[in-house]
């Protein structure tokens, strides 16, 4: 009868809320570690480092707990905030594009137009995999930067 008392006021307290929170799951606590590594690394060294401890920790991720998804969505886009800061194929483009809208006239924008030219034809010839945080800095910017190229009158490289 005791343990019947115990266990109805077990789950009266779990109904009313007032039973102790689950802590982090294991998922959500590996991820916010790696969260963290990333956002301390100083060189793209570390972050390709970090960015394949990710990768070894979703291959081995079969079934994502619903209470799981926000926060692990959240460590996520810590990481990959912190990734882009550190790819060196992302920040030369960010540099070209605010070069791009810092001309002011056709000639300025022709040159710069080809140096995107040859940032693209470097990526591709380096065999370069980008992850999709990297291609969404990339993509966000361009999107950005095509009034700058359609203001100067030129074509925007592809």
């Amino acid at each position: 009868m005791r343990h019947v008392l115990i266990l109805i006021a077990f789950a009266a307290a779990c109904k009313n809320g007032s039973a102790a929170p689950a802590g982090k799951s294991d998922l959500v606590t590996k991820l916010d570690a790696l969260a963290d590594r990333m956002c301390k690394c100083t060189d793209g060294a570390c972050a390709d480092t970090v960015a394949a401890a990710v990768d070894e920790l979703a291959a081995h991720t079969t079934n994502v707990a619903e209470e799981d998804l926000a926060p692990a969505q959240a460590a996520q886009a810590k990481i990959d905030q912190c990734q882009v800061q550190h790819s060196q194929v992302v920040q030369d483009y960010l540099a070209l594009m605010d070069e791009i809208c810092a001309c002011s006239d056709k000639k300025c924008g022709e040159k710069v137009a080809g140096k995107v030219g040859a940032w693209s034809k470097g990526v591709q010839k380096s065999g370069a995999k980008l992850r999709p945080a990297l291609v969404n800095a990339i993509t966000e910017r361009g999107k950005a930067a095509v009034a700058c190229f359609q203001k100067l009158d030129v074509a925007i490289p592809r």
